[in-house]
């Protein structure tokens, strides 16, 4: 019985003045106790106040109380009324019953009584807020039921486990009751939020949270009806249910990149889609998400469904020029031609997509096997199939593009001329075995991969360089290691193994003593010894 107004109206003040002082307002739990002598004061006290409970006098002559009340049950139909009255005439008290007051009081007031009145009335206000908070926390249950299950619908549609025929989706929509207009058409825009590279960018994953939750927010200023569904750590996509002029959501999408543009580390795309039906949404969506793959040049920018081509650059390689200067051992100058040529078709805003990286990779392997072809190797002998397939789906822009054909070409240059640069892929795999060595199940093809060479070739060009194999070299390296754990550390054996890649105590154990005559124990004990 807290947090409730009170607002006494009467044209008397002495009767005003009685009721303030006669009433144990503390006791009854009302925080404020506003009074008013004429209608028009207490309809400014209502138009600034929340008033809970009315007491009013009838019998005004600037506006009765029953006109107040009318005013009262048309703009604060919550706010209950108790009437005091001098007068005892039917008439009064059955106007007073028709516009729901609690009681009619007759002056002069027995203010037990009223106060009496005042709780049961303080009562049915705790009641009425009680059921109203019940019935908006089942309306916000609804709601957010209704919401999940569009949600749901839309999640299950763009992961097409709903199938794009009308029927499907009309049968979908009527099982769980969500309603769309007749002829509704629906708006998709994907977002791309792009990270540059750098090292001061330590919170990563907090930093794609925030400028998705800040893109959502944007795009949520111009169209209230949306979906939002995350595809991706770095991909929205938005689903307008309400038709949208195109050109206000193209310079809206410009407006967010304008604003981001002094990020260091953020570029956005958006790709906009068309108003389509149900039924043809997701081959709308799939096309935008081709429009981003193909995408390999250009960053903050709004591209639309409605302006794109489909056409692409085709690159035309010099492939007698590359071949003579790979041929010849021109590192320096081969690179720096691929770095010019890749280069040059950005500066001249070519219409470069993923398909012309496709063309250019086939036509440059090419000139990789024929270059291998020359020196009696063959290419899947000697690369991971992870450069012949895979690699260049990996690759998002015309950036990436350059640096992998670069390393391609000196990896390639390593093995046409192996005199010359044949040591330095031996040197990639002993850092990336000594920086991963705690991994137990490290294999030949892990490191062989990491170096994009096929496994054998690899074991053989290693044994070749080193006088080892990279098993024996393994092994070395984890004894090694471990030799240090044991002497500058206290970690117990069973941790030093595991941290030297070795799952099994005792196998572990076993293999030391082979490598040092003692096992872990003895030689720690000794090690120790020898120092104090």
């Amino acid at each position: 019985m807290t947090n409730m107004n009170v607002l006494i109206v009467d044209d008397e003040v002495h009767a005003v003045r009685g009721i303030l002082a006669g009433v144990d307002w503390e006791e009854l739990g009302i925080v404020s106790v506003f009074t008013a002598h004429n209608k028009k004061q207490a309809q400014s006290i209502f138009e600034h106040h929340h008033i809970d409970l009315l007491l009013s006098d009838i019998d005004m002559p600037k506006g009765s109380g029953i006109e107040l009340l009318s005013w009262v049950r048309e703009y604060h139909p919550d706010t209950e009324a108790i009437f005091i009255s001098c007068h005892s005439e039917f008439a009064f008290a059955k106007q007073a019953v028709k516009l729901k007051s609690l009681n009619y009081l007759l002056k002069p007031i027995d203010y037990k009584e009223l106060e009496d009145e005042i709780k049961e009335a303080i009562q049915k206000i705790q009641e009425n807020r009680n059921l109203n908070q019940l019935e908006e926390s089942f309306l916000h249950l609804q709601e957010m039921h209704r919401s999940n299950q569009k949600e749901t619908f839309w999640r299950n549609l763009i992961d097409e486990m709903i199938p794009s025929s009308e029927k499907e989706i009309n049968d979908y929509l009527n099982k769980y009751e969500i309603k769309f207009g007749i002829d509704a058409q629906f708006l998709p825009i994907l977002a791309h939020i792009q990270y540059r590279p750098n090292e001061e960018l330590l919170f990563h994953e907090e930093a794609e949270k925030k400028a998705a939750h800040y893109v959502q927010t944007e795009i949520m200023k111009l169209e209230s009806n949306v979906t939002v569904i995350q595809l991706s750590a770095t991909h929205l996509l938005f689903i307008s249910e309400e038709l949208v002029n195109h050109n206000q959501i193209v310079n809206h999408c410009d407006q967010i990149i304008t604003q981001f543009k002094q990020s260091l580390y953020l570029d956005f795309c958006f790709y906009i889609g068309k108003q389509t039906e149900l039924n043809n949404l997701v081959s709308v969506v799939h096309e935008l998400k081709r429009m981003d793959k193909n995408n390999v040049i250009h960053t903050n920018k709004t591209f639309s469904i409605e302006h794109h081509n489909s056409s692409y650059f085709t690159p035309n390689l010099p492939k007698t020029t590359w071949i003579e200067l790979m041929k010849n051992g021109s590192k320096d100058k081969i690179l720096d031609e691929i770095q010019q040529f890749i280069t040059s078709w950005k500066i001249a805003d070519m219409n470069v997509t993923r398909n012309s990286l496709h063309v250019f990779y086939q036509d440059f392997l090419q000139i990789i096997f024929y270059l291998l072809q020359t020196k009696g190797l063959e290419a899947n002998k000697v690369f991971s199939n992870k450069v012949l397939l895979n690699e260049l789906e990996n690759i998002g822009t015309i950036d990436d593009f350059k640096e992998w054909i670069l390393f391609l070409t000196t990896l390639t240059m390593e093995q046409i001329h192996p005199n010359e640069d044949s040591c330095s892929v031996v040197d990639k795999v002993k850092e990336f075995i000594n920086e991963n060595i705690s991994i137990h199940k490290l294999t030949r093809d892990d490191i062989a991969n990491h170096v994009y060479l096929n496994p054998d070739y690899l074991t053989r060009i290693f044994k070749k360089q080193t006088g080892v194999s990279i098993s024996t070299y393994m092994q070395h390296v984890r004894m090694e290691k471990a030799k240090q754990l044991l002497t500058q550390t206290e970690l117990p054996i069973s941790t030093v193994g595991l941290e030297c890649g070795y799952t099994n105590f005792s196998y572990f154990s076993t293999l030391f003593k082979n490598y040092t005559h003692l096992n872990p124990m003895e030689f720690r004990r000794t090690v120790m010894n020898q120092e104090s």
